[in-house]
């Protein structure tokens, strides 16, 4: 199998057909197969799956969790269940743009082996809320980056990206606590390899209010990759000490400018000692 598109779901039913039709439409020269993983849905969403299973029953393979195990798990699982050479991601509420896109970054992959991960533009679709303000996080993103790039933020969009499979061997324990699957994913492969920014938009990134991420203010997602980059430190060999203290200082720094600017002062006082120790600590 040369490629397995990765697609976890929960509670997706208004947005899971344009996913599904966006994939099941892409022009391609070699076999895929869609691997979808269901994290016990409430809402009609496992209805719907089955009945695309039906109708595609040589491309799709489902993963129906009886019981909520969490988006993390839910996404790591349906990764170990891909079995191709390659694997690209679109979740459940977000979609494909260009039906040549997996044409276009398998054949990259397959030309310039010594690059891990390809991804590209995205364009971002707000749902059920008034647009926010939203950074383009490749307004300036070179065309070749690496770890550590990387590691001092998650500028890939989740349903751009397609990179080689079995690039490790497990994932540690400690990754699967977490409550974002995607930039760990990407740190992991990264090890193994360089990234390709294609400038090409060929999908579509859904934000809404119900979305872990997006959504957060500027602090919220500053603290959470602080105590991301700490968790996960010790399942990456040590090598990479020194960008995992750079990145942490630098993301302290940061945070301590926001606790002032916004007048945080409770933070700011809990908060700030530690903080400055950890921005002095590269």
């Amino acid at each position: 199998m040369k490629v397995s598109i990765c697609t976890i779901t929960y509670n997706h039913e208004s947005f899971i057909k344009d996913a599904l039709d966006s994939i099941l439409n892409q022009k391609v020269n070699f076999d895929f197969e869609l691997v979808i993983s269901d994290d016990a849905s409430t809402d009609n969403t496992s209805l719907i799956l089955r009945d695309y299973q039906q109708q595609y029953p040589d491309k799709i393979r489902l993963i129906l969790h009886q019981q909520n195990v969490g988006v993390v798990r839910n996404f790591y699982s349906a990764i170990a269940a891909c079995q191709g050479d390659y694997v690209a991601i679109c979740e459940g509420d977000d979609y494909w743009t260009d039906e040549k896109k997996l044409q276009t970054q398998i054949g990259f992959l397959e030309s310039n082996p010594d690059f891990a991960i390809c991804f590209h533009r995205c364009r971002i679709v707000f749902c059920g809320m008034d647009p926010i303000p939203f950074p383009d996080y490749n307004e300036t993103t070179p065309s070749i980056t690496g770890f550590s790039d990387l590691i001092r933020g998650n500028y890939i969009h989740t349903p751009s990206c397609v990179f080689r499979n079995h690039l490790f061997e497990s994932v540690p324990p400690d990754i699967l606590n977490l409550r974002v699957g995607d930039w760990s994913l990407h740190l992991l492969n990264a090890q193994k390899g360089k990234i390709f920014f294609m400038q090409e938009e060929m999908a579509a990134y859904r934000i809404s209010k119900k979305g872990f991420w997006s959504v957060r203010d500027q602090i919220f997602k500053i603290e959470y990759a602080i105590e991301f980059l700490k968790n996960i430190r010790p399942c990456f060999s040590t090598k990479y000490k020194r960008e995992f203290r750079t990145s942490i200082a630098d993301y302290s720094r940061f945070l301590l400018k926001l606790y002032w600017r916004n007048r945080e002062f409770g933070k700011l006082i809990a908060n700030g000692p530690s903080l400055l120790i950890k921005s002095i600590w590269n």
